[in-house]
């Protein structure tokens, strides 16, 4: 069985295809809106929680109905408000640029 496919750096273009406003998409991961806005203007698909990606993942593949959607943002919700020391890690995107907006520094064999 072919496993399906997502481009997480067109997430706007999945949205659309869908029939979705931005609002109507990213609640039912239990995404705000000004995230929402910065993953789909984002061409760093990274910057997708983890935990996000997965739930779009398992949703759009059919894995995941709508109700246990909405039990699995509801608990992630729950955990978030309750329990900031586990998920603080969790929810932050990783970033393969540094603050300024450069690439990271790659640590390393440095070549000459």
């Amino acid at each position: 069985m072919a496993t399906k496919k997502i481009n997480f750096c067109k997430l706007a273009d999945l949205r659309i295809r869908l029939g979705l406003t931005q609002a109507e998409f990213w609640n039912r991961y239990g995404v705000k809106q000004s995230a929402a806005s910065r993953y789909e203007r984002d061409d760093d698909p990274v910057h997708v929680p983890h935990g996000v990606a997965m739930l779009i993942w398992l949703h759009q593949i059919g894995e995941l109905t709508e109700e246990q959607l909405d039990r699995a943002v509801a608990a992630t919700k729950s955990v978030v408000r309750t329990r900031p020391d586990l998920t603080g890690a969790m929810l932050k995107p990783r970033s393969t640029r540094s603050d300024k907006g450069k690439p990271a520094k790659r640590r390393g064999i440095r070549r000459d």
